[in-house]
């Protein structure tokens, strides 16, 4: 999807923003199974844990609001942590003649503003996962229930696990 959209002739930073924001509204359903097994890994003990994804801002960033949010933390503070992501994780894209995938020549085209909103964190994108969970869930605990595989048991033996 993101090759086709990025295809498009003057594509903006502003179509890019609600595209992430999509993205994002999917995310917490699409890549559930991955959260499940994650979590569960924790739940086994399996830690300390390095995760990532292609980007390592999308994915992972919604993978850590989940553990962070399921731990307690307030939402702001959750918000706050990932737009850190603006600050410390500058991507590189590859030098002309560097061999690259597609994927990435094609950003290479696009404007700066663009491949901001692309390969940036804004809080709107996080903000769509939060949203997407209560409209389709009801909330946390259902979401963490029913898409996460989580008792009230498992919850509390996160925050055992992962908070002093």
């Amino acid at each position: 999807p993101f090759m086709a959209f990025f295809q498009q002739k003057d594509v903006t930073a502003e179509q890019t923003k609600a595209m992430m924001a999509t993205f994002y509204k999917d995310a917490p359903f699409k890549f559930a199974g991955q959260y499940k097994r994650m979590l569960r890994l924790i739940l086994d003990g399996q830690t300390p844990m390095i995760y990532n994804c292609s980007a390592g801002k999308d994915r992972t960033g919604v993978a850590t609001a989940l553990i962070l949010t399921l731990l307690g933390v307030p939402r702001e503070t959750v918000i706050e942590d990932y737009l850190l992501s603006n600050q410390y994780y500058k991507p590189e894209m590859p030098k002309a003649g560097e061999k690259e995938d597609p994927m990435m020549a094609a950003f290479r085209r696009l404007p700066p503003d663009v491949i901001q909103a692309l390969m940036g964190v804004e809080r709107m994108y996080l903000e769509a996962a939060f949203e997407a969970i209560e409209t389709r869930e009801g909330g946390w605990e259902r979401y963490a229930r029913e898409d996460l595989g989580l008792t009230a048991a498992d919850q509390e033996k996160l925050k055992a696990l992962l908070l002093k």
